[in-house]
């Protein structure tokens, strides 16, 4: 975890120098664009290696026979293909490693000023591990591809699996004694959008934000979670992809909003206006998500005012206990089992199945919870082993590990005077929070002005009659 007072108080110094050395701002922006151009569409590919069931049957059937065959073999596990693996062509990926060894090379010679050469040189290293990553994945090197993972995400640490673990237990106890849902907070979860409607809600979004312009919304049938993807090269512009088979309930999609136009393509939007092309720094997306989560819980709270009960973790938190079995061995079987147990004491006590005003319904109860148990633990499981052979423990995806350590390092923001100081620059661009005081002495930022009218758009919307009657009175077509 990195020292967030430290980090506040180099931003301060640094916003009271108020010489910048467009120099060396040019000159990274110079060298970021290169190494985006070189990785061209390798940059985005790891987010969308989804994967299908064996010689490409659809990946629902792969899963429900593997539910059935775990009944009757202990250690039966699904196989997955990945088509976006398959595409990789590993001349191409050997030029790209060649040009970015080449620009390294460059950089050493011509970056004078040590915080631009740091972030360079990051830059690059994360570039390289995701090619490499890509070539070894498609050579079956597991091994070596799980080396490089690590390099582009970081890892989970011990403090980390205890925070994670303490978080689970502390949320049960959350959901065991916490207050009735209001009338308004059970309309709402009873309110279900489709695909087709968390689009229109997207695009409404997008235009109040005035970012209407600069994305362009998808309903698309090969992905499992929103993406907004930067470099779409099928439509050459920014793109947001809905799943084709998403839900979400009517509190879930203003969260959604919140998250995802609020957060993401807001900060998007402002990375590129000051010329940053790539993200800076490995940390980014890990207080990128901690703050789009912060932007859900916030919106909750505005949508139920005096009726909203403060949020608890949600179940992000189960990458990282996922993660740690897969470290001691586990195979996808049994980190399956284990996440299963987990999600369904949850939802037991999330649906107030210990509340003896529920007794007659428990079995009904029972197999909702088993239901909604089946669908977060195939979701965390397929994520955590992606790409990697699920028969075999010791090697995960760790990417997913940054929504949970991205809600804590900003719980622990929140609590710090000043915070929300480094919390303007962290929206304001896709960066590592440690090269914000080296950003703001060359002259990064500039664009502040309409910050707040795009970044309380979900807030705007629900305040607006219209809107707010047009999720209440809903009516799936």
């Amino acid at each position: 975890m990195q020292n967030l007072k430290k980090i506040i108080s180099e931003i301060k110094k640094a916003e009271k120098n108020k010489k910048v050395d467009l120099l060396e701002l040019k000159k990274l922006k110079k060298y970021l664009n290169e190494i985006c151009k070189t990785l061209g569409k390798y940059d985005e590919i790891l987010f969308f290696v989804q994967p299908v069931g064996r010689n490409y049957i659809n990946f629902e059937k792969e899963f429900k026979l593997f539910l059935r065959k775990i009944k009757i073999d202990d250690k039966y596990c699904p196989s997955f293909d990945y088509p976006e693996i398959e595409k990789v062509d590993i001349k191409d990926v050997d030029t790209v490693i060649l040009k970015l060894s080449m620009l390294k090379e460059k950089v050493y010679k011509e970056c004078a000023c040590d915080d631009i050469y740091k972030i360079i040189s990051e830059s690059l290293e994360i570039a390289l591990a995701k090619v490499n990553f890509l070539k070894e994945l498609k050579l079956k090197n597991f091994k070596k591809a799980f080396k490089y993972s690590k390099i582009i995400y970081g890892d989970v640490s011990e403090e980390l699996f205890n925070k994670a673990n303490k978080a689970y237990k502390e949320k049960l106890k959350f959901l065991k004694n916490r207050p009735e849902k209001s009338a308004l907070e059970n309309k709402l979860e009873g309110i279900n959008f489709d695909a087709l409607g968390i689009k229109k809600y997207f695009e409404l979004a997008l235009e109040k934000s005035g970012l209407k312009n600069n994305y362009k919304v998808l309903i698309d049938d090969k992905i499992s979670s929103i993406k907004i993807n930067e470099k779409d090269f099928r439509y050459n512009c920014p793109v947001i992809s809905i799943p084709s088979e998403i839900k979400a309930s009517g509190i879930r999609i203003m969260q959604l909003i919140a998250h995802e136009t609020g957060k993401h393509a807001t900060t998007n939007y402002y990375h590129k206006k000051q010329g940053l092309v790539a993200e800076i720094g490995r940390s980014w997306n890990v207080y990128s998500e901690g703050l789009a989560k912060k932007n859900e819980n916030e919106i909750k709270k505005i949508i139920l005012e005096n009726s909203y009960v403060d949020a608890e973790y949600d179940f992000s938190m189960y990458y990282i206990l996922a993660i740690e079995k897969i470290k001691k061995g586990w195979n996808f079987n049994k980190v399956y089992k284990y996440i299963f147990n987990k999600c369904y004491k949850e939802y037991l006590c999330d649906c107030g199945y210990y509340n003896k005003k529920n007794i007659n319904k428990k079995k009904v109860i029972e197999k909702d919870c088993e239901k909604k148990s089946v669908d977060i633990s195939k979701r965390i499981c397929v994520r955590v082993f992606k790409s990697f052979d699920p028969k075999k423990g010791g090697m995960y995806f760790p990417k997913d590990k940054i929504y949970f350590e991205g809600e804590v390092i900003i719980r622990e923001l929140n609590k710090i005077k000043s915070g929300e100081k480094l919390e303007k620059y962290l929206y304001l661009s896709r960066v590592d929070a440690k090269y914000i005081p080296a950003l703001i002495k060359i002259g990064a930022y500039k664009y502040e002005k309409d910050f707040n009218r795009i970044k309380e758009i979900a807030e705007r919307l629900w305040n607006n009659k219209e809107f707010r009657e047009s999720i209440l009175n809903h009516k799936k077509n």
